[in-house]
């Protein structure tokens, strides 16, 4: 009834707007028996476009449809006038308005029954959403989508559609946002409840949202309508309670303790990763549970109630821009992993009235054997009284070269330390507020790697500085009864890695075939051994560059650490790529030498063959894992002489 009501007043609307510009075009009809009457309209018409008689000397144009006055010419000129009578069509602007305002009404009616009839489609169905608006994290919960088709009519292709917002997560689902459901055809009056099993991840006080949208598709109509409804819900109570301790205050270069943990107060399980972002200048100590100094952090299970607990100790070399750590936590539920915002720790920093610094030189990071180093560890003291009974002790952590050191400390060949006091350095019995002083000693790497078994790796050469006294400045607020004053400087000793080649006949790995010595036009098969040597370090990166030259060609028989996979070869070229991701610490050393063995085969050409090149030049690069240093190697090419000289030797400098 309601749409049959529209239609007929739609129509009421169009009778009368055309009864109205008949009865106006009536109007206009001019009786000749009548006098006119003279209105506005007519006389503002006669205005403007009734012919005037001008004033001015000369006569009308039409050129081109617009009037033009020609001036009148003197009597040499000769021209042509046109006495054509002008005449200027004009539409009444009562009829223009008129026509206008009809179209207008058309068209908003059209609009409006359109609209309306959107409307009313739209309507048939109604989506209702109900479930908890407050939740707990990690805990499932039951939602129901609930569908009724209010229409007379069976609603074709119904597919409901649900959106989930961050922190949302389809229980069973985990990794997808959105699911849809295919209803089909929805009957008339029917009433459809779907359940929507979720669980929220986000953290505390975090708001989401749940979307559901039904379309669907009237009989005999080939368009689609939607209606969607929307639901808020508040993640009230995360999934774990964090705590963290340390400071109100520290000071550059002295230790302190830094420790956080995660408790689980859910009544589920659940994994966690953690790491911690530093503000920079930190320097980690120590850490329980160990980690692989990435400052990161695995509990695969953490039961309900149950804690991950991580403490770390650690120093600030200078004063940091933005002194906060990070620690992101990530959870690892259903086989997935949630990584939730940042939480911040703010440690406070100041410079320590007592300053102690050790500078080194070279001052590179990274040495090599048998250099010597150069230290000058300086003091200040900026408190506001004196420090008495100073003692300054120096330790040294790595494989240093203690015969020959040079200093004036007391050295201690038991537990390799240097020492100062006012025993054997007057001014440390009373260091004055504001004044300054320096002590230095110079020690050398050692001349080999001190490698006895596969742990002796990666070897560091740190030298730390203790300044200790029992004068306490009112500036420091300890509880201790002696001020302790540390610095460090951290250097390492790179490793090294090389390649040792070789090309021999008589092999233990790879038989070979031919005449040997070789001989002109014969075919024979020689085996070629690139061996590497990873000493002290680990190594990444290895590329092994060559090229194989005309009348030398690969048989495809491999050896020893040979991985085809590694190999690109281009036969064309005789380009030679062998690539190795990485190489543990100590071969050549503690183990074999990673020995990369293939086989050729050659055919020496007529004249000089005894100088026939078998391997072109050889390129050997590699990466320390530990020094990150590059390591390079460049070996010369090898010819036919050479191994028929050295077939024993097996190597060619």
């Amino acid at each position: 009834m309601p749409k049959l009501k529209y239609v007929v007043n739609i129509y009421a609307i169009v009778k009368n707007a055309i009864v109205l510009k008949l009865t106006v075009e009536m109007a206009d009809v001019k009786d000749p028996n009548k006098e006119p009457v003279e209105t506005f309209e007519n006389e503002l018409e006669n205005e403007l476009y009734k012919e005037k008689t001008s004033k001015r000397p000369g006569s009308l144009k039409n050129i081109w449809g617009v009037q033009r006055r020609n001036i009148a010419a003197t009597e040499n000129w000769r021209h042509e006038e046109s006495e054509e009578s002008l005449h200027t069509s004009v539409l009444p602007v009562k009829k223009l308005f008129l026509f206008s305002f009809i179209v207008f009404l058309l068209s908003a009616s059209v609009f409006g029954f359109v609209l309306f009839w959107r409307m009313v489609k739209i309507n048939n169905v109604s989506i209702e959403l109900s479930g908890p608006s407050d939740v707990s994290a990690l805990s499932p919960v039951a939602y129901t989508i609930q569908l009724k088709n209010k229409s007379k009519y069976t609603l074709e292709n119904t597919v409901l559609t649900v959106d989930l917002g961050d922190g949302a997560y389809f229980e069973g689902d985990p990794t997808s946002k959105t699911k849809q459901i295919d209803i089909g055809a929805f009957q008339s009056g029917d009433i459809t409840s779907i359940p929507l099993p979720l669980f929220f991840a986000g953290k505390t006080n975090q708001v989401t949202e749940i979307k559901a949208t039904v379309e669907y598709m009237p009989p005999k109509k080939n368009q689609r309508f939607s209606v969607d409804k929307k639901m808020s819900i508040a993640i009230k109570k995360g999934a774990f309670d964090f705590q963290a301790s340390f400071p109100n205050q520290v000071f550059v270069q002295e230790p302190f303790k830094l420790s956080f943990s995660f408790a689980n107060i859910t009544n589920q399980q659940f994994g966690l990763k953690l790491s911690l972002e530093n503000p920079g200048n930190f320097d980690a100590i120590s850490f329980v549970p160990e980690n692989q100094g990435d400052l990161s952090w695995d509990f695969p299970t953490i039961a309900q109630s149950e804690k991950a607990d991580v403490v770390m100790v650690g120093k600030f070399s200078s004063i940091p821009i933005n002194p906060i750590f990070t620690v992101i936590p990530t959870l690892l539920y259903q086989g997935q992993e949630f990584q939730l915002e940042g939480i911040p720790v703010a440690v406070k920093t100041i410079d320590s009235p007592v300053v102690l610094h050790i500078s080194s030189y070279p001052e590179n990071k990274v040495m090599d054997l048998n250099q010597q180093i150069s230290y000058t560890v300086s003091w200040e003291n900026k408190s506001s009284i004196s420090l008495q009974d100073v003692s300054l002790h120096i330790n040294f952590n790595g494989p240093f070269d203690f015969s020959d050191i040079k200093t004036d400390g007391y050295f201690s060949s038991s537990n390799h330390t240097l020492v100062w006091d006012a025993r054997n350095k007057r001014e440390l019995n009373k260091i004055l507020p504001k004044s300054k002083g320096s002590v230095t000693f110079q020690v050398g790497v050692p001349k080999e790697y001190p490698i006895f078994s596969p742990n002796d790796k990666d070897f560091p050469l740190s030298v730390s500085a203790q300044l200790q006294t029992q004068s306490i400045p009112p500036e420091v607020q300890i509880l201790s009864s002696e001020l302790v004053v540390r610095a460090e400087d951290k250097k390492i000793l790179q490793g090294n890695a090389s390649l040792a080649p070789s090309i021999i006949f008589y092999d233990n790995i790879i038989q070979n075939s031919g005449p040997f010595p070789p001989t002109t036009g014969s075919k024979t098969t020689l085996t070629v051994h690139m061996k590497i040597n990873s000493i002290a370090e680990g190594l990444e990166n290895i590329q092994l560059k060559t090229h194989i030259p005309i009348g030398v060609q690969l048989t495809g028989v491999w050896g020893g650490y040979f991985d085809p996979q590694n190999l690109s070869y281009n036969q064309k070229t005789g380009d030679f790529l062998y690539q190795i991701k990485d190489i543990a610490a100590n071969h050549g050393v503690i183990y074999e030498p990673i020995d990369i063995a293939f086989q050729i085969e050659i055919t020496p050409p007529l004249g000089d063959f005894e100088k026939f090149t078998i391997l072109d030049s050889l390129t050997f690069s590699a990466q320390g894992t530990y020094s990150k240093k590059t390591f390079s190697q460049t070996l010369p090419a090898v010819n036919l002489e050479q191994v028929i000289q050295q077939q024993n030797e097996k190597t060619f400098n």
